[in-house]
């Protein structure tokens, strides 16, 4: 694992905790993966620890014609949060996905910097019987991929893992299609 910042900047493969010092490379990375071009299919498991397979969406891009081009972010005192919408040009309800994140970044929650976040995320368990035992309020990004310069890869992708304030996880993967092309 990671506590060094500067792995979301210079590593392939690389994982964080969101927190307020880091909120600002992992949106660059998202952002620069997302808007590429590349075709996306999205694996939701909502409450991972009932062992159900994940929901796929295919044929995803991003919608630029939502609000803010299909990309938002916003950082403040107390959350920061990326909104991501993904489209695979329906117009029915399941034809829009969302992706991304929000976390409270307020003094005592734990995740006012990263290696504070990381020291809750190893000091609880995703699974627990005891409710105070297991992550809760706190969010995994992890990434393969999407650095400038690098060529797009089969195995690019991008999963963030959420835990609410129940300690209830769902974790979101996004995949990418192959092409040839590179991160610019």
């Amino acid at each position: 694992m990671s506590y060094n910042i500067r792995s979301l900047t210079s590593d392939h493969e690389a994982e964080a905790m969101v927190a307020a010092d880091s909120f600002d490379p992992i949106v660059y990375r998202l952002q620069r993966m997302v808007t590429a071009g590349r075709g996306m299919v999205l694996a939701v498991r909502e409450c991972t620890y009932l062992g159900r397979p994940p929901v796929l969406y295919g044929g995803l891009r991003l919608s630029t014609e939502s609000y803010g081009g299909g990309f938002r972010h916003q950082a403040n005192n107390s959350r920061v949060s990326c909104h991501i919408v993904l489209t695979n040009g329906g117009d029915r309800y399941d034809d829009v996905q969302a992706f991304g994140f929000y976390t409270d970044i307020f003094q005592y929650s734990g995740n006012e910097t990263e290696a504070g976040a990381w020291k809750q995320y190893q000091e609880h368990e995703a699974e627990h019987s005891d409710h105070f035992k297991r992550r809760r309020d706190m969010t995994h990004v992890a990434f393969v991929g999407g650095l400038a310069g690098w060529k797009w890869q089969s195995t690019d992708r991008v999963v963030i893992t959420e835990w609410n304030g129940d300690g209830v996880a769902t974790e979101r993967t996004l995949g990418f299609e192959p092409g040839e092309g590179s991160w610019s």
